[in-house]
């Protein structure tokens, strides 16, 4: 039931003015009203752990949203004898991770941050009330039958990697980046009666990276070990069974990135586990039951207890955590969520006419509203993790800072300050040029193929731009159109602000270009935080608080209990408007090109060769 103060029984707001007075009360599972931080007079903290694509990061906070700690460990960098680049192993269409490369990360984290592991900077963990999880959506992991045993009966003084190593019946699971599920979406649009049909039961259309897909591709080339699976796990859930000691079950959020939940039940589609699981693919499943090979999956992904609401609290923290790092037994662990969903919590949410656009290893843009439907065909529609009544809309595009980062490196002398003085030394509107950098395959919109293409002002195909300068402009100019583009389909109340965050959000002249293209203001978090990782850390909060008054309080009203300044006071004004009518004139043309070029990688898709008009980078 949700509840504000104003609606609270008298009981509920004395809890919750306790809660507001540091007196925290947290019940344990022996019915008593001792905490992890409060026991001794010492303030409560919430740790946030964020598994992106490129490593794992840590921010400890406490109840006014104050920075305690932070550390950071990279995949390539720090654990680089997985051959990772950027976080992953890429081979044509197929992208995967190490399953066991997450929990040897957490291992290290943990250690660097326990005054146990001795490193400089650690921190007293016993003062952490509760932990949030943040993954990169739709990497999923494959535990081998047995695997829950092993979780609940680790030795603290072994690590991670030792124990779990050879507990996944997959060594790699396929993460976001995947694309090679092309048939296998197919099928299931076929069986379910149609990509709309698909989108409006899972708030999406059947994508190659979503994990339903996934599943099927495994189940089809990987028969033996899918029979061996005793659980499916997203990368969220995955570290948090490693919390709590027992599989975690996947929280609403996370779980509506999969194809396999129904967005309004908030439940396992039986249409979507059929299809998925299918032989042929058929418009009339039976939704009155399961099949075998139906059910099966069903268990493999938990049954019913297998997807809760984003604010349960689904564990206190292992003995494993309580020996090996120092946590208090009485720590807390939230359902774990999504990278995205969790940004958003980072900054607070959203209120109408806002819009976030998250600038990373893939960059994405969302927004907030009542209403499911969706208008294209290439967006997403999540449960919001800080209200299940609301939604989250979203488009995700993979040529994000990898991307950019390639383009700075062939045409700006490797350097940012080259990459904004090649800005700054073109127009906007580029002399009327329009590149579109698909150097990976890309997901909104859909186009399996890696290509750039160069136009002129006239639209005619070129094989390189005249300027070097102007392919840093044209890559940013393409892109921010088509976000722009695709944004405009998703039936959101009228843009008021934007609100960026992610690494490229600290370059002014990103920013500035995406005032512009959108003629609105855009704003950043102060602190330069607003990370996934600080959501992980305030959904903990929100998960803690709502288990203390047996209640769903809304994460303001928990904020505000507990002293944090106002929302919009963590943002600072970085960039106006002042071009928008040069992109204006470009928006039609940008939207032809496109057109015309996802044209071309349908045709190729049905054997016609690559785009014959494309050049290289």
């Amino acid at each position: 039931k949700y509840r504000t103060r104003r609606s609270m029984d008298p009981v509920a707001r004395r809890r919750l003015a306790r809660i507001s007075g540091h007196l925290g009360l947290r019940r344990t599972s022996r019915g008593s009203s001792e905490t992890a931080g409060d026991a001794d007079g010492k303030e409560e903290w919430y740790l946030g752990l964020d598994c992106s694509t490129q490593g794992l990061k840590a921010e400890i906070i406490d109840g006014k949203l104050a920075l305690i700690a932070s550390a950071a460990v990279n995949f390539d960098r720090d654990l680089s004898h997985y051959n990772t680049r950027s976080g992953a192993h890429v081979k044509e269409l197929r992208a995967t991770a190490p399953s066991i490369m997450f929990a040897e990360a957490l291992d290290l984290l943990l250690s660097k941050m326990s005054k146990k592991g001795g490193f400089k900077g650690s921190v007293d963990l016993t003062r952490i009330v509760g932990i949030g999880v943040s993954g990169q959506q739709h990497g999923s992991v494959f535990w081998k039958r047995g695997a829950e045993k092993k979780i609940m009966s680790l030795d603290p003084g072994l690590g991670l990697r030792e124990q779990l190593e050879d507990r996944f019946t997959l060594d790699e699971g396929p993460i976001w980046m995947d694309s090679s599920t092309e048939k296998e979406c197919a099928f299931v649009g076929e069986a379910i009666g149609g990509e709309r049909k698909v989108l409006e039961l899972s708030g999406s259309r059947p994508y190659e990276r979503f994990t339903g897909n996934q599943i099927r591709r495994i189940i089809l080339n990987h028969p033996k070990e899918y029979e061996n699976t005793e659980r499916i796990s997203l990368i969220s859930s995955m570290l948090t069974s490693i919390l709590i000691g027992r599989y975690a079950p996947i929280d609403v959020s996370d779980g509506s990135g999969m194809n396999l939940m129904n967005i309004r039940a908030k439940t396992w589609s039986w249409e979507l586990l059929q299809a998925v699981t299918g032989k042929e693919a058929s418009s009339s499943l039976n939704i009155s039951a399961l099949g075998p090979k139906a059910e099966a999956l069903f268990r493999k992904l938990g049954g019913d207890e297998g997807l809760v609401p984003s604010h349960k609290i689904v564990g206190n923290v292992s003995n494993y955590l309580v020996s090996r790092y120092g946590f208090s037994r009485q720590c807390r662990v939230v359902a774990g969520s999504g990278d995205n969903p969790c940004s958003l919590v980072g900054l607070r949410g959203t209120k109408s006419g806002d819009a976030i656009i998250s600038l990373g290893t893939s960059d994405t843009f969302f927004a907030v509203t009542e209403n499911p439907h969706m208008g294209s065909l290439d967006g997403h529609v999540l449960v919001n993790p800080i209200d299940s009544s609301t939604y989250i809309k979203m488009l995700c595009f993979k040529n994000g800072s990898i991307t950019r980062e390639r383009v700075r490196e062939r045409f700006a002398n490797g350097t940012w300050q080259g990459f904004n003085q090649a800005l700054k030394d073109t127009p906007p509107g580029n002399h009327g040029c329009i590149g579109i950098y698909f150097l990976d395959p890309e997901i909104v919109p859909t186009f399996n193929y890696s290509n750039v293409f160069r136009f002129s002002e006239k639209d005619r195909p070129l094989g390189h731009f005249p300027n070097p300068s102007q392919e840093v402009r044209a890559l940013l100019e393409g892109h921010f159109l088509s976000m722009r583009l695709h944004s405009e389909d998703m039936h959101l109340p009228k843009l008021q602000r934007i609100i960026a965050t992610g690494g490229a959000s600290a370059n002014p002249a990103i920013l500035q270009l995406i005032a512009d293209i959108f003629k609105t203001r855009v704003y950043v978090h102060k602190s330069g935080s607003g990370s996934a990782a600080l959501g992980a850390a305030l959904r903990a909060m929100h998960g803690v608080t709502c288990a203390a008054l047996h209640s769903f309080v809304a994460l303001d009203e928990c904020l505000r209990a507990q002293g944090a300044s106002p929302r919009d006071s963590f943002f600072r004004l970085a960039a106006t408007p002042k071009n928008g009518y040069v992109y204006d004139n470009m928006m039609k043309r940008y939207a032809d090109l496109e057109r015309a070029i996802v044209l071309v990688g349908l045709y190729a898709s049905k054997g016609g060769g690559a785009a014959s008009y494309s050049g290289a980078l």
